[in-house]
């Protein structure tokens, strides 16, 4: 009697069937690349993404998110936090004009490296002319500027400050690799041309230049287009300007004044917060000071290509896969119970060693393609098995045929 093909016969196969015999090398390595090249397929193909898990995340930053944040904030709980020995915000909030004056002529009497000046002032005034001799009396000062991105994709700059119009001077723009607050800020740009042909660098990369010269210069030969922004274990040192204007501990300010890079600017405006890797909202101010320290210690973050990441997950996959193979082979379901365990040891000791190698190294290996592809192995170990349950099922229905 001939047997028909039906969903219930093709699934009702023998476990023997699936069985690769003991000890055969050469089938359970054939059997791994292709179960490894079907999780990479998943990896690619299948709606999903390792970067938009908002498991990870704080609420504020669902919609941007990247496993790089993971290694920052572990690095920063793991690490001491050192103050930069090279950059120092003197905050003035809720100060007037007069007060910013005087907050930058006292600055400028303890002789700091340069000043990076991070406050606009808009509209003239009865003391306009005080605030232009101030600006061209202060040695080493960089003003603020902005930069807004036309249709076309060039940059032209903004004159926001009646001193724009009046005074050549330092300046340096203030944009943040950020849209809105709500994004999150993980590098710089150095420069931008802008529409007549001319080079604007970052205010703290403008600071660099004329400072540090042999550090913008690293910078400079580095030509990338971003820089990664070095958050995690440093804190940026605050003066408050009633320290400045009102205070007696001139050891204090020597200390934290002198030969230091100085940005002055608020640090309380709730419209110049944004989202930092490390979970918390930080002023753009002090974003500012930690993209400077990154340029005066060298702190660059190297990244690894794309393609390496993927051919590390490649292997790894195929070696997770491989193992995987031969426990449940010889062990049945403790195999199993066995190997998801290692599944999630691994895809969390990942996260760490990323987060040591980026910390400790300043290499940032995306090891969210292994993540994927060790993730996605058992999906795609059942879909193999279910492809050649198939197979084996049609070649013994053909058998019986004949």
């Amino acid at each position: 009697i001939m047997r028909r093909i039906s969903l219930h016969t093709m699934f009702k196969v023998p476990d023997v069937t699936l069985h690769l015999g003991e000890n055969n090398w050469v089938q359970h390595i054939v059997r791994s690349i292709l179960i490894t090249l079907l999780a990479w397929g998943l990896s690619h193909f299948v709606i999903y993404d390792l970067e938009s898990i908002t498991t990870f995340a704080s609420s504020e930053k669902k919609g941007d998110f990247h496993i790089s944040d993971i290694y920052n904030a572990i690095a920063n709980h793991r690490n001491v936090s050192q103050a930069t020995p090279y950059v120092t915000v003197v905050a003035v909030d809720d100060c007037s004009r007069q007060d910013v004056m005087d907050v930058l002529d006292i600055i400028s009497e303890y002789q700091p490296s340069v000043i990076g000046l991070d406050i606009f002032f808009r509209v003239p005034n009865n003391d306009s002319a005080q605030i232009i001799n101030l600006f061209k009396g202060t040695p080493n000062l960089v003003l603020p500027t902005i930069l807004r991105k036309q249709n076309n994709g060039d940059y032209e700059r903004i004159v926001y400050s009646f001193v724009e119009q009046s005074l050549e001077a330092n300046y340096g723009y203030v944009n943040l690799n950020a849209s809105s607050v709500v994004d999150v800020v993980r590098d710089f740009t150095p420069s931008q041309h802008i529409v007549n042909g001319d080079t604007m660098w970052q205010i703290s990369a403008e600071m660099a230049q004329i400072a540090y010269p042999e550090k913008f210069n690293v910078l400079q030969q580095r030509n990338n287009p971003t820089e990664i922004i070095q958050f995690s274990s440093i804190s940026i040192p605050i003066v408050s300007a009633q320290e400045i204007l009102y205070g007696d501990d001139d050891a204090y300010l020597t200390r934290y004044l002198t030969n230091r890079a100085v940005l002055v600017g608020d640090v309380n405006n709730i419209n110049d917060m944004y989202s930092t890797p490390l979970n918390e909202l930080m002023p753009g101010i002090t974003i500012h000071a930690h993209t400077l320290h990154t340029i005066l210690s060298e702190s660059y973050t190297s990244i690894s290509p794309i393609w390496l990441n993927w051919l590390i997950a490649l292997i790894i996959c195929f070696l997770f896969l491989f193992i995987n193979i031969k426990v449940r082979d010889k062990w049945s379901h403790v195999g199993n119970m066995i190997m998801r365990v290692l599944q999630i040891t691994l895809m969390f000791s990942l996260v760490f060693i990323g987060s040591y190698w980026y910390s400790s190294h300043l290499q940032y290996i995306d090891f969210s393609p292994i993540i994927l592809m060790i993730g996605f192995s058992s999906l795609a170990s059942d879909i193999y098995d279910g492809l050649y349950a198939i197979y084996i099922k049609i070649i013994i229905t053909k058998t019986q045929k004949q």
